[in-house]
């Protein structure tokens, strides 16, 4: 696949309001609370949801990236805050960041792509606000479905640490879109831990491995998909019946 095979529709985007944006909202404070970052990347912003987020927390300058199929219209930042990028090839963030950003992304690029496309982000900000889809999430354009603890070895090969924040305390917030509360990982570099009191009490307060888990929110999606309608079975029986031949 690459950026020619690629295509969101309006249905999409106009989604992006109900998912991204409401669970933005709830969740960057949390982070800009922990970081205090004045610098915000996003790679694969999207409509730019979470920038505009960080930017009504604080954050001074706000970037994001993401490919030739965005619709500028759909923006909710300004224009001269994005930039398209190739997200298939090697990604030139620019100036350092103080925070990257990169949610339900890397499930859209290539296997072959993501150890190169870790190391860009850790490159970027010694803090990643990241989350990918795990196997079965299903999605537009999701070719490399992987847990959690996929990832978190991928950082890990660039010296970066998890740090898992957020998902319990957005886990049974309605608010938040149930991807977010099952996939969201802090990572941060962690020569720099230090420099983050915030999140290294968390760290040890939460414990250094990442849990691969699946929200009740998809299960219950899973449950229903892989079984069959029972009352339809049920109603069903009597023309099994009479399909069987007579003894």
């Amino acid at each position: 696949m690459s950026t020619a095979d690629i295509n969101y529709d309006d249905n999409f985007y106009a989604d992006l309001v109900n998912t991204a944006g409401p669970s933005a909202s709830v969740i960057a404070p949390m982070v800009f609370d922990m970081v205090r970052p004045d610098k915000v990347i996003d790679i694969g912003c999207g409509d730019g949801s979470w920038l505009a987020a960080f930017k009504a927390c604080g954050a001074g300058t706000i970037c994001g990236l993401d490919g030739e199929w965005l619709d500028l219209a759909v923006l909710r930042i300004p224009q001269d805050h994005f930039r398209r990028t190739d997200l298939f090839a090697p990604i030139d963030t620019g100036d350092g960041y103080d925070l990257a950003i990169s949610l339900e992304v890397a499930e859209h690029l290539p296997e072959s792509r993501a150890e190169s496309f870790v190391r860009e982000l850790t490159k970027a900000a010694p803090v990643v606000l990241f989350s990918a889809a795990i196997p079965l999430q299903e999605g537009p354009n999701h070719i490399n479905e992987q847990w959690p603890s996929y990832w978190a070895r991928h950082f890990a090969a660039n010296g970066y640490v998890p740090v898992d924040a957020i998902r319990t305390r957005v886990w049974n917030n309605q608010d938040v879109t149930w991807w977010y509360k099952q996939n969201l990982v802090l990572y941060v570099d962690e020569a720099r831990l230090g420099d983050y009191p915030a999140l290294k009490a968390a760290r040890d307060l939460m414990g250094h491995e990442v849990m691969d888990m699946v929200h009740p929110d998809k299960y219950r999606a899973l449950a229903k998909k892989a079984h069959p309608n029972f009352s339809r079975w049920i109603k069903s029986l009597p023309l099994v019946f009479k399909s069987r031949p007579k003894i």
